[in-house]
């Protein structure tokens, strides 16, 4: 079932979660220049940061939406066992202030770095969602588990093509400025800029997550594209 007919109210979550999550990288945006809005004309601050906050809000359902289809598809729904990666308490310390460090290093000299702010908030999160003993990707891998990173990844890039293609023509829209990697573009997007749609997935989960721990202080049992099933239970 898909996740509006699952639980409408807790759907409306995810709409709430994703503007300031989408706020979060428009204050990072002002270091980093990558992103630019065109608009039809000028727009009242309050009417401006109200219609953004429209767009921005249909972030995380798009992505999990999406992520919740494709565990539908024999290919994603399998578990998928890997490489174990279980670093100790004070691995995931460290692991989470090199996030930091790779935010702060994106933020400071970003005509070099931007690309770091794609994984940086992703290692800050998702290790203190670990800790807490919150609902965390770092738990999925101590146990060799790896379906769900594969289907955000592929969510990530269907839910990024889709993005640029419906932006390429409309208005308001939005133009990159990315040094060095402007060309090739595919829509407006430089090629090389869908990778970034891999990492930021993951961002959008562990962030997501972390939400809905500092307003719960409980895990969020409402997506379930993380619970793959073995054959056996089909």
């Amino acid at each position: 079932a898909s996740l509006l007919a699952t639980d409408g109210a807790r759907c409306g979550l995810l709409f709430v979660f994703s503007i300031p999550l989408w706020w979060l990288f428009e204050v990072a945006n002002r270091f980093l220049g990558n992103w630019e809005y065109v608009l039809p004309h000028p727009y009242p601050p309050v009417v401006y940061a109200l219609l953004a906050s429209l767009a921005f809000s249909t972030v995380i359902p798009a992505l999990f939406t999406t992520a919740t289809l494709l565990r539908t598809f024999p290919v994603f729904r399998r578990p998928r066992y890997w490489l174990r990666l279980a670093p100790s308490r004070r691995g995931l310390v460290l692991i989470s202030l090199a996030g930091l460090a790779l935010v702060i290093l994106a933020l400071s000299f970003p005509r070099v770095a931007f690309p770091l702010i794609w994984i940086g908030f992703f290692l800050l999160f998702d290790p203190v969602n670990r800790l807490l003993g919150n609902t965390s990707l770092a738990t999925d891998v101590a146990g060799r588990r790896w379906d769900t990173v594969l289907v955000l990844f592929a969510a990530g890039l269907i839910c990024g093509f889709f993005w640029e293609l419906w932006n390429w023509h409309s208005l308001p829209k939005w133009v990159y400025h990315i040094p060095y990697a402007n060309r090739p573009t595919l829509f407006e997007m430089p090629l090389l800029g869908y990778g970034g749609y891999l990492p930021f997935a993951l961002e959008v989960y562990a962030a997501y997550h972390l939400l809905h721990w500092s307003m719960f202080r409980r895990q969020e049992s409402f997506v379930t594209f993380d619970q793959s099933r073995p054959p056996s239970d089909r």
